[in-house]
């Protein structure tokens, strides 16, 4: 039984339809093809490109896996900064303490002893 030419010809789509199929923009699918990583023909001033050129594509992804790496990477910089407060905060209150139990060297802080101003009621 002879086969239908129209059904064993290689079937061509358009970037849209490649698009739609791998759920990305077109811009992408045309980048793809500029970038030599999905073979298309021009026709017409268009892309097309074989089906079986999609699916090789598809089957060359890498296999979906489940990425726990940006919750941990996350988690991490969580507990450091949580690490850096916790200094800040004993450090400060490490200051506090001293400040409490010891004035400054040069007395209390008021405008006039080089502390709190320049004697005039202004920072400065």
């Amino acid at each position: 039984m002879p086969v239908d030419p129209l059904l064993a010809a290689p079937r061509l789509l358009e970037v849209g339809h490649v698009a739609h199929r791998l759920s990305v923009s077109p811009g992408k699918v045309r980048k793809l093809i500029r970038s030599g990583k999905l073979p298309a023909v021009r026709l017409g001033g268009l892309f097309r490109i074989r089906e079986a050129a999609v699916d090789a594509y598809i089957d060359a992804l890498p296999p979906a896996v489940e990425d726990d790496e940006p919750h941990a990477r996350l988690t991490g910089a969580i507990a450091r900064e949580e690490r850096q407060i916790d200094h800040l905060l004993s450090t400060t209150a490490g200051h506090l303490d001293d400040l409490a139990g010891h004035p400054p060297a040069n007395g209390p802080l008021r405008p006039g002893n080089g502390h709190a101003g320049n004697g005039n009621g202004h920072a400065g």
